[in-house]
Formats: structure tokens, C-alpha cells, sequence
């Protein structure tokens, strides 16, 4: 059966179980943060039994290759755990994806102000919750002027959102109705009680899977 799926997560440094809902025939990892100015890499491909490419190859931001070996880089994760506690260390996509009443107010997020265009900056009518929203979330908006929806992503954020250019965008999107706000990253840790899909097993843990760095993940199966 085929399956694809795509996200972000938070890399931690140390191994990671990621919930896709299935097990993948090949992945592909980069790193969207590395200081080294490009995109670092892993691609793993489960019809690849080669020993010295068991768990696919790295490619740093020089571009140099590293063969991954069994225990350091990506393998098959079956999944059916649950716990009585959340665990970061295991991954699932985020259940509520729409962060618009993530704020300490309680309030839902209702609207958008463009403040100033030339830097595409902005601000919501409350504020937001910092610990999911941010750099690379989705935000939905009809243009009240136009009455266009248009999608964008935040590129930066000075506050928690709802004050005179806290929030800037990718693009100068206009005044207006706010239909959706995105988590910075798709996969979250897994709450107490909810059962892991499978998926995989992250084991690389220091050039891609660095701490406090984002990483997309891209996965199929075929």
C-alpha cells in the first residue's frame, strides 16, 4: 500500500522514535538549521542491504558522505507502545494542529493587523502559545480587503504575538480574518495513554539530529 508523509520535528541530540502511520521504503532527513550555511542530509532506503550503508548515507554541510553502519543512522520502528507519561524521545504527528488558542489568554486568535509591509510584520489580536508557534508555522488569513485566502509562514517572532510587529512574515499578507496557525513542528512528543504508529528509529544523533535544531523529514512508502 502506498503512504507518504511529510513534517517537521525538533531534533534532540539523542535517538528518536518517529510515528509516520506506517514503515517507510525510504526517508530523506534534513536539517533546515546547520551553521554550516547547507542543508544537511540523511537518505535511507530499506531495499538497501549493503552492510556499510545499512542505515543509509549523511551528507554534511561540506558535502562529504558517511556510509551509516547498523545503530547509526535510520531503521524500521514497529510501533504499539504507549505510556504512562509524555515522552519526548517519541514522535507522533501532532493531533491539533490549529494553534490559534494556544495563547495564555484562553482566547482564540481571531484576527491579523499588517503593521508595517515593507518588513511584512504584524501582529494578532491575542497572543500566542511560544512553546508551538513560530518560526516555520503555517498561518492561514483572508484578506479582508480582497477577501482572498492567502497562506504564509512565520520567519521570526520578537513576543508572544499580539503587539505592534511581534510577528514576521515570509510574505506582507494583508489585514484580516485569521483562519489557521500552524506548530513550528508536525510531530510532537507523544501525550500518556496514545498508542505509537510505527515509523522509524532516528539513531543518529549529532550532525542531523542535533539539539534544539528543525528537521524535515520526508518518507514513502511504496
Amino acid at each position: 500500500m502506498k503512504s507518504y508523509a511529510y513534517g517537521r520535528f525538533n531534533g534532540t541530540g539523542a535517538a528518536l522514535r518517529i510515528g509516520l502511520g506506517f514503515k517507510p521504503d525510504r526517508v530523506i532527513i534534513v536539517n533546515l538549521e546547520d551553521a554550516g550555511g547547507l542543508a544537511v542530509a540523511l537518505h535511507w532506503s530499506r531495499f538497501n542491504t549493503s552492510a556499510d550503508q545499512e542505515e543509509g548515507v549523511l551528507i554534511d554541510s561540506s558535502g562529504v558522505r558517511t556510509e551509516l553502519t547498523h545503530g547509526n543512522g535510520i531503521a524500521i520502528y514497529r510501533g504499539g507502545e504507549s505510556f504512562a507519561a509524555t515522552q519526548t524521545a517519541y514522535l507522533y504527528r501532532d493531533p491539533s494542529p490549529d494553534k490559534r488558542s494556544s495563547g495564555t489568554t484562553g482566547n482564540t486568535v481571531a484576527s491579523w493587523t499588517l503593521d508595517t509591509a515593507g518588513n511584512r510584520t504584524g501582529h494578532f489580536d491575542v497572543n500566542i502559545g511560544t512553546s508551538y508557534v513560530g518560526e516555520g508555522s503555517r498561518v492561514i488569513i483572508r484578506e479582508s480587503s480582497t477577501q482572498l485566502i492567502k497562506e504564509g509562514f512565520i520567519t521570526a517572532l520578537s513576543n508572544d504575538g499580539d503587539a505592534a510587529n511581534d510577528v514576521t512574515l515570509n510574505e506582507a499578507l494583508k489585514s484580516g480574518t485569521v483562519l489557521f496557525i500552524g506548530p513550528m513542528y508536525d510531530y510532537t512528543a507523544i501525550a500518556a495513554k496514545r498508542v505509537m504508529p510505527d515509523g522509524i528509529i532516528i539513531n543518529e544523533t549529532g550532525t542531523l539530529n542535533a539539539s534544539g535544531e528543525m528537521c524535515s523529514i520526508e518518507a514513502w512508502a511504496i
